[in-house]
């Protein structure tokens, strides 16, 4: 057989001489995506009393939350190994150790001040271990995939033709985004009942008890923004978008209670309390709670349209050892069906939203904030949703938890797991598949274009920032959600890693090497 014949091979000492330029790009792709994904959306607050200071170390970690942060650390972990490979074995080891420990510790620091975020020790050393298994997964075997991958793009470069790569660039863009719609889809409140009843303290039913009190209740069929959110905790929510508002229920006394906004159907006793209820706000238990006199079709039906809503309420546990989740406040039939449920699991708090994703329960996932019934002191809870995210403030706009239902719930939940703790990494698993790909398409079309360098970093550039403009723009249509600014950036890093991992590789690890 001629050598023009026989196939291009790159031998795994070639590769492991040559890489250092992919390696450095892996490095740096590693720590940006690792950044991203710990850190945003950077709302940094350094208004810290020494208790929530404390407070700030309190998070448990779970076996969800380790291998999540074990997968983040990886690439740069795999990087590291790549680029160090002629050192000697135990001090390329403890170089991946040192730096992942110092950019987990790094991270951990800033996390103290993102509301949004809890620092925890054990995060250190599952991302240090994240780094290690980088580690070993270059050594035993990366490598070779390095070289394979090189192999098979080189041999096969005579197909990847400018035009073909333009068309597969926007065919792959194309289709991410159609995939997308009917995932994202998933998280509106079309499929809301409008048959459910409002109620207080348990389930028609009444075997999902809740002991407490609530001093009043509003719901809107809009989500709130920031600023809102801020002057409902220093005002009243009822002084918040008023053509929004569905429902004002303030509660005193033992009478029935109107709607003030005449929308809903009165809360009445279901049985009379032995407690005279002669102070601001009611008291419920077992034996008592309160319930629309007819369903709460008005509000369901607004909501349905929106699928959007937000919920405020002043309430205090009776006891931190409710379970079920008691009910504290429920749009539901019962205990299997609802449109949502605020509700108390022990000391945390437990929210229960229906969408066609999330199920007639809204179980799938539960989301949970921890640690908000620890005390019986009164708590003011405003609860937000935009068709894809809900946003739970605690007692004012710096205790904030974020829960966003991405098209990666859909596609992961069933999966791997639908636990609220996962949707961090159903996000990145998603925006993963979308735009690395994206990124290697793009790097191969930008080389076959044979343009300047500084050319070919502005066509990247542009294509980068418009195939993640379309898809938050499509999402935003789809759900009515807000763009994200973090996941407009979380798709720009993703889909420049799977660029830069991929652009001038084959050629550098050809370089010198003859056919033979």
């Amino acid at each position: 057989m001629s050598s023009s014949k026989q196939t291009k091979r790159i031998s795994l000492t070639q590769v492991l001489k040559l890489v250092n330029q992919g390696a450095g790009r892996l490095i740096i792709s590693g720590v940006l995506l690792v950044l991203v994904a710990t850190l945003s959306p950077f709302e940094f607050s350094l208004d810290l009393s020494a208790k929530e200071f404390a407070n700030r170390f309190n998070h448990r970690s779970d076996a969800q939350d380790l291998i999540s942060n074990i997968l983040l650390f990886l690439p740069l972990g795999f990087g590291l190994t790549w680029l160090t490979e002629k050192s000697k074995l135990r001090g390329t080891l403890l170089l991946v150790l040192a730096t992942s420990s110092a950019l987990s510790l790094a991270v951990e620091g800033l996390q103290i001040f993102l509301p949004s975020r809890s620092p925890s020790p054990v995060d250190l050393l599952t991302n240090s271990l994240g780094g290690l298994l980088g580690f070993l997964s270059f050594r035993l075997g990366g490598a070779r995939v390095l070289a394979r991958t090189a192999t098979f793009i080189e041999t096969n470069k005579k197909y990847f033709s400018l035009r073909v790569l333009t068309v597969g660039f926007i065919t792959y863009t194309a289709l991410a985004v159609l995939v997308s719609i009917p995932l994202q889809a998933g998280t509106n409140l079309s499929n809301w009942d409008p048959s459910f009843s409002l109620l207080l303290g348990n389930e028609q039913t009444g075997d999902r008890p809740w002991r407490g009190q609530v001093s009043g209740v509003a719901i809107a069929d809009r989500a709130l923004s920031k600023a809102e959110v801020a002057h409902a905790f220093s005002a009243k929510i009822s002084s918040v978008g008023q053509d929004s508002l569905l429902a004002v229920y303030e509660l005193a006394g033992r009478g029935s209670y109107p709607d003030q906004r005449s929308h809903l159907p009165d809360l009445a006793w279901h049985r009379n309390p032995a407690d005279p209820q002669a102070r601001a706000g009611v008291s419920l238990g077992p034996s008592h709670w309160l319930e629309t006199t007819t369903p709460a079709t008005f509000a369901t039906e607004r909501i349905s349209k929106t699928s959007q809503f937000s919920l405020s309420a002043t309430v205090a546990s009776a006891d931190k050892r409710q379970s079920g989740p008691a009910r504290i406040i429920s749009l539901s039939r019962d205990p299997y069906q609802r449109n949502f449920t605020l509700g108390q699991e022990n000391t945390d708090l437990s929210f229960r939203l229906r969408t066609p994703v999330t199920g007639p329960n809204g179980t799938s996932p539960e989301l949970t904030v921890t640690d908000v019934f620890v005390d019986t002191n009164l708590h003011h809870l405003i609860i937000t949703y935009d068709g894809a995210t809900l946003l739970i403030y605690v007692d004012g706009i710096e205790h904030l938890h974020t829960f966003e239902l991405t098209p990666g719930l859909r596609l992961f939940g069933t999966l791997i797991s639908d636990d609220a703790r996962n949707l961090d990494s159903f996000k990145l698993l998603y925006y993963g598949l979308v735009f690395i790909p994206l990124g290697a398409v793009l790097a191969l079309t930008i080389t076959s274009s044979r343009q300047r360098f500084w050319r070919r970093v502005s066509i990247a550039g542009q294509a980068i920032l418009l195939a993640s403009l379309v898809l938050e723009l499509v999402l935003v249509r789809v759900s009515g959600k807000v763009v994200s600014l973090e996941n407009l950036l979380l798709g720009m890093v993703l889909a420049a890693s799977g660029m830069l991992l991929v652009e001038g590789q084959p050629a550098a690890m050809m370089q010198g090497d003859k056919v033979k």
